[in-house]
Protein backbone atom coordinates (compact mmCIF):
# COMPACT_ATOMS: atom_id res chain seq x y z
CA UNK A 1 0.00 0.00 0.00
CA UNK A 2 1.15 3.40 -0.59
CA UNK A 3 0.34 5.93 1.97
CA UNK A 4 -1.47 9.27 0.76
CA UNK A 5 -0.46 11.15 3.58
CA UNK A 6 -1.59 12.45 6.81
CA UNK A 7 -5.62 11.93 5.44
CA UNK A 8 -5.66 8.22 5.98
CA UNK A 9 -5.87 6.57 3.15
CA UNK A 10 -3.66 4.39 0.87
CA UNK A 11 -3.70 2.87 -2.28
CA UNK A 12 -2.40 -0.47 -3.87
CA UNK A 13 0.87 0.76 -5.94
CA UNK A 14 0.40 -2.41 -8.10
CA UNK A 15 -2.85 -1.22 -9.94
CA UNK A 16 -3.72 -3.46 -12.85
CA UNK A 17 -5.41 -3.16 -15.91
CA UNK A 18 -8.39 -5.34 -15.45
CA UNK A 19 -9.29 -5.78 -19.55
CA UNK A 20 -6.96 -7.52 -21.83
CA UNK A 21 -7.09 -4.47 -24.39
CA UNK A 22 -5.50 -1.95 -22.20
CA UNK A 23 -9.16 -0.27 -22.70
CA UNK A 24 -8.14 1.75 -19.38
CA UNK A 25 -10.34 0.04 -16.60
CA UNK A 26 -8.34 -1.20 -13.63
CA UNK A 27 -8.81 -2.14 -10.41
CA UNK A 28 -7.55 -0.67 -7.35
CA UNK A 29 -6.95 -0.94 -3.67
CA UNK A 30 -7.95 1.24 -1.04
CA UNK A 31 -7.49 1.33 2.61
CA UNK A 32 -9.97 3.74 3.96
CA UNK A 33 -11.11 4.99 6.98
CA UNK A 34 -13.37 3.11 9.50
CA UNK A 35 -16.76 3.59 8.46
CA UNK A 36 -19.41 5.42 10.07
CA UNK A 37 -22.40 3.42 12.10
CA UNK A 38 -25.61 2.36 9.61
CA UNK A 39 -27.19 3.56 12.50
CA UNK A 40 -25.82 7.25 12.35
CA UNK A 41 -26.16 7.34 8.43
CA UNK A 42 -29.57 8.53 8.00
CA UNK A 43 -31.82 10.70 10.41
CA UNK A 44 -35.80 10.85 10.63
CA UNK A 45 -37.25 14.12 11.81
CA UNK A 46 -41.07 14.75 11.76
CA UNK A 47 -42.38 17.91 10.25
CA UNK A 48 -45.09 19.02 9.44
CA UNK A 49 -46.49 19.91 5.91
CA UNK A 50 -49.74 21.79 5.03
CA UNK A 51 -51.47 20.59 8.31
CA UNK A 52 -50.34 16.68 8.34
CA UNK A 53 -47.42 15.27 10.16
CA UNK A 54 -44.64 13.74 7.92
CA UNK A 55 -41.54 11.74 8.36
CA UNK A 56 -38.77 12.72 6.76
CA UNK A 57 -35.65 10.59 6.03
CA UNK A 58 -32.53 12.30 5.10
CA UNK A 59 -28.67 11.70 5.58
CA UNK A 60 -27.06 12.63 8.58
CA UNK A 61 -24.21 15.35 8.51
CA UNK A 62 -21.76 12.62 9.96
CA UNK A 63 -22.47 10.28 6.44
CA UNK A 64 -21.99 13.39 4.14
CA UNK A 65 -18.54 14.30 6.37
CA UNK A 66 -17.68 10.50 5.57
CA UNK A 67 -18.45 9.77 1.71
CA UNK A 68 -16.48 13.79 1.24
CA UNK A 69 -13.37 12.45 3.43
CA UNK A 70 -13.72 9.27 0.65
CA UNK A 71 -14.13 11.11 -1.79
CA UNK A 72 -11.07 12.73 -1.76
CA UNK A 73 -9.04 9.96 -0.80
CA UNK A 74 -10.40 7.60 -4.13
CA UNK A 75 -10.05 10.67 -6.38
CA UNK A 76 -5.96 11.05 -4.52
CA UNK A 77 -5.51 7.44 -5.15
CA UNK A 78 -6.58 7.78 -9.13
CA UNK A 79 -9.70 6.40 -8.44
CA UNK A 80 -11.67 7.13 -11.97
CA UNK A 81 -15.87 6.88 -12.21
CA UNK A 82 -16.46 3.52 -13.99
CA UNK A 83 -19.65 2.76 -15.97
CA UNK A 84 -19.37 -1.04 -16.10
CA UNK A 85 -19.91 -3.76 -13.76
CA UNK A 86 -17.93 -4.14 -10.72
CA UNK A 87 -17.18 -7.07 -8.17
CA UNK A 88 -16.07 -5.11 -4.82
CA UNK A 89 -13.82 -6.57 -1.98
CA UNK A 90 -14.00 -6.06 1.37
CA UNK A 91 -11.89 -6.36 4.35
CA UNK A 92 -13.14 -4.28 7.30
CA UNK A 93 -9.99 -4.00 9.99
CA UNK A 94 -11.24 -3.65 13.71
CA UNK A 95 -10.01 -1.18 15.47
CA UNK A 96 -6.91 -1.94 17.67
CA UNK A 97 -7.55 -1.60 21.69
CA UNK A 98 -4.55 -0.41 23.37
CA UNK A 99 -4.08 -3.84 24.54
CA UNK A 100 -2.79 -4.89 21.11
CA UNK A 101 -6.54 -6.43 20.81
CA UNK A 102 -9.11 -6.41 18.64
CA UNK A 103 -12.11 -4.02 19.98
CA UNK A 104 -14.91 -6.26 20.63
CA UNK A 105 -17.16 -3.07 20.03
CA UNK A 106 -17.31 -3.56 16.08
CA UNK A 107 -19.60 -2.64 13.13
CA UNK A 108 -21.31 -5.44 11.63
CA UNK A 109 -19.71 -6.55 8.62
CA UNK A 110 -22.76 -6.11 6.24
CA UNK A 111 -23.29 -2.54 7.68
CA UNK A 112 -19.76 -0.98 7.50
CA UNK A 113 -20.31 -2.71 3.46
CA UNK A 114 -23.10 -0.72 2.74
CA UNK A 115 -22.22 2.78 4.30
CA UNK A 116 -18.85 2.14 2.16
CA UNK A 117 -20.34 1.25 -0.82
CA UNK A 118 -22.81 4.44 -0.25
CA UNK A 119 -19.67 6.35 -0.06
CA UNK A 120 -18.15 5.20 -3.37
CA UNK A 121 -21.53 6.00 -5.12
CA UNK A 122 -21.13 8.62 -7.66
CA UNK A 123 -16.96 8.33 -7.19
CA UNK A 124 -15.99 5.08 -8.46
CA UNK A 125 -18.95 4.03 -9.58
CA UNK A 126 -22.37 6.12 -11.28
CA UNK A 127 -24.67 3.51 -9.19
CA UNK A 128 -24.19 1.22 -7.09
CA UNK A 129 -26.50 -1.04 -9.05
CA UNK A 130 -23.79 -1.69 -10.83
CA UNK A 131 -22.11 -3.95 -7.92
CA UNK A 132 -22.90 -7.44 -9.55
CA UNK A 133 -20.40 -9.11 -6.72
CA UNK A 134 -19.71 -9.17 -3.09
CA UNK A 135 -16.72 -10.45 -1.32
CA UNK A 136 -16.22 -9.67 2.66
CA UNK A 137 -14.55 -10.39 5.51
CA UNK A 138 -12.72 -9.33 8.81
CA UNK A 139 -8.99 -8.52 8.98
CA UNK A 140 -6.46 -8.10 11.11
CA UNK A 141 -7.16 -4.95 13.79
CA UNK A 142 -5.41 -1.42 13.42
CA UNK A 143 -4.86 1.50 15.27
CA UNK A 144 -8.21 3.87 14.91
CA UNK A 145 -9.83 0.81 12.53
CA UNK A 146 -10.19 0.83 8.37
CA UNK A 147 -12.21 -0.92 5.63
CA UNK A 148 -9.88 -2.53 2.77
CA UNK A 149 -11.73 -1.52 -0.60
CA UNK A 150 -11.11 -3.63 -3.91
CA UNK A 151 -12.71 -2.67 -6.98
CA UNK A 152 -12.79 -4.65 -9.96
CA UNK A 153 -14.17 -3.75 -13.13
CA UNK A 154 -15.98 -6.64 -14.95
CA UNK A 155 -15.50 -6.01 -18.49
CA UNK A 156 -17.55 -7.99 -21.24
CA UNK A 157 -15.19 -7.87 -24.47
CA UNK A 158 -17.26 -8.72 -27.43
CA UNK A 159 -16.30 -11.93 -29.10
CA UNK A 160 -14.89 -11.05 -32.50
CA UNK A 161 -16.55 -11.99 -35.35
CA UNK A 162 -15.76 -15.37 -37.37
CA UNK A 163 -13.77 -16.73 -34.24
CA UNK A 164 -17.05 -18.54 -32.56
Amino acid sequence: MVNLNEYGGERDATDRTADSDGGGYRMITLRLPYPISNNLYWRTRVIKIKGKWTAMTYVSAEAKAYKEHVSWLAKAAGVKLLDCSVAMGYVLHPKLTVKGEASKTMLDLSNAIKVTEDALNGIAYLDDKQVKEIRASIGEPVKDGAITVTITPIVVVAAQAGLI
